[in-house]
């Protein structure tokens, strides 16, 4: 009986210590309380990365054309290097190949940041940022070599995003009428949030759909919002967030604001207007 109490004491430490672990409890990002178990596995996703080539032929309406990449991307996608820095942009065939070759031999400037004064939490941007003009074909006869590709479709500007997400870096292509700024489509080519949460940014049309049409600027200012699924206050500017996925969603919102406002591409915008909604390429 002795030994048995001797017994018992040496391994209550170890009894109480297996406890705390499997009842600590933690929070979803919808704040629903899960094991602490479950809260370290979702701190270990795998980053999920899709072509980023093929996300920017999504993005502009034309991933189910029946056509090579590179055909596409060279028919309907006209570069524009935008100096972030400084605030200036060129088309220029040089300037937009000494670029590639720095995407490619992996040295392209970078501009340092401070995460806790950005909306998108960045350490750092490039401080070259290649976007693109995007138009169809003007004409049945133009169209006819690729089948599926929409018509008389309106000029697009295709500008890429990233962003500090809940788990991970988010990275991915947004879509604007050139002409009214509005939106036409997001894609997302890199996340590592919670999967069947989180990760739906990557995966859900329903809710990537709720994008087309709205707005992110007013008075020179983005005023894009993601509320809280089913919010009954629903304007031009707003959309539902992902179910269960409060600060992934609100990390969607605060990288968008970011790059169309005054520290992200809003210098380009009228310039972009200027220069490519009188020509037709």
């Amino acid at each position: 009986m002795k030994y048995q109490s001797l017994l018992s004491l040496l391994m209550l430490p170890g009894i109480m210590f297996l406890g705390g672990c499997f009842d600590t409890e933690n929070h979803t990002e919808s704040g629903q309380k899960v094991s602490a178990v479950s809260s370290l596995k979702t701190q270990h996703n795998d980053i999920v990365r899709r072509d980023e080539r093929r996300t920017l032929l999504d993005v502009a309406g034309l991933g189910t054309v029946h056509d090579s990449t590179d055909n596409l991307l060279k028919t309907y996608f006209h570069p524009v290097l935008l100096d972030m820095e400084n605030q200036t942009l060129t088309d220029a065939p040089d300037a937009i190949q000494r670029y590639r070759d720095s995407v490619t031999h992996h040295t392209q400037v970078r501009q340092t940041l401070d995460a806790d004064n950005n909306l998108a939490h960045l350490t750092s941007r490039d401080q070259s940022v290649m976007v693109y003009i995007v138009e169809g074909p003007a004409s049945v006869e133009d169209g006819s070599k690729q089948s599926g590709v929409p018509h008389n479709m309106e000029k697009q500007l295709i500008v890429p995003i990233e962003g500090q997400g809940y788990l991970s870096m988010l990275k991915g292509y947004l879509s604007l009428d050139l002409k009214t700024l509005s939106i036409r489509r997001i894609r997302f080519y890199e996340q590592g949030e919670t999967p069947a949460l989180g990760g739906k940014i990557m995966t859900d049309e329903q809710w990537l759909a709720q994008f087309q049409g709205k707005q992110i600027l007013a008075d020179g200012q983005a005023r894009f919002r993601v509320a809280a699924p089913h919010a009954s206050t629903q304007d031009r500017f707003t959309i539902d967030g992902l179910s269960g996925a409060t600060n992934t969603s609100h990390s969607v919102e605060n990288l968008m604001n970011y790059w169309m406002g005054p520290d992200g591409y809003y210098f380009a915008l009228t310039l972009l207007q200027q220069r490519y909604l009188s020509v037709t390429r």
